[in-house]
């Protein structure tokens, strides 16, 4: 969504825009297969048998998804290398670390998260925060398959009595892990795009996500 998309300049717009609608329907076919899953389960209680069809295929979408934000990842380096793209100067002469507290306490961003992320930008420029996306969707694709092999083994057992009696392969660890990871790589995908977003915006004068009252460069 135009929400978590990075840094609003014409130059990357396109690129950076394809890469979080990726993710954005990544995470939409996770929660569609989420919603899958519990209607297979609302069905055996009510002592039917639900296909598994929509919940497998919401898995497979959210991978290729996952596959399309790397390979947007890959897209939006080459251009930028190709442009010679540098950090630019507000990076490093902005208070991030105050700016950083009023957006966490004005609920935009998570303060760790955050701080993590100037750090990452400051030490490695951009291109360093690209590497850590890129091996945090190889983590979530690997997650997302591992869950896909746990409903291969119970496809022929009732989903509600595996997550009820806690039998083996229950899928409920499987999606808690891939949710958690999930949580953890939009928070921190969230703090670099209101990072990049924050930098363009004290560079051209535009003021800032907590005040909008412009500023002199």
């Amino acid at each position: 969504m135009g929400g978590i998309n990075h840094q609003p300049c014409s130059h990357y717009l396109r690129w950076s825009t394809r890469l979080s609608r990726a993710i954005s329907l990544s995470r939409a076919e996770l929660d569609l297969a989420n919603v899958a899953l519990e209607d297979v389960i609302v069905a055996e209680l009510e002592g039917c048998r639900e296909s598994r069809y929509n919940l497998v295929s919401h898995l497979k979408a959210s991978l290729a998804s996952l596959q399309d934000a790397k390979k947007m990842i890959s897209d939006l380096r080459h251009v930028m290398e190709e442009n010679g793209y540098k950090d630019l100067p507000t990076l490093h002469t902005l208070d991030l670390g105050e700016i950083g507290e009023q957006l966490s306490q004005s609920g935009l961003v998570e303060r760790q998260a955050w701080d993590e992320m100037v750090k990452n930008m400051r030490t490695g420029t951009f291109f360093a925060n690209l590497d850590l996306f890129t091996s945090a969707l190889n983590d979530l694709h690997y997650k997302t398959s591992a869950l896909m092999m746990v409903f291969g083994r119970v496809q022929n057992r009732s989903l509600s009595e595996v997550a009820e009696e806690n039998q083996s392969s229950n899928f409920r660890i499987a999606f808690a892990r891939l949710y958690t990871s999930w949580s953890s790589f939009h928070a921190h995908f969230l703090a670099s795009s209101i990072l990049s977003t924050e930098i363009w915006y004290a560079y051209m004068g535009y003021g800032s996500l907590v005040s909008t009252k412009k500023v002199s460069v």
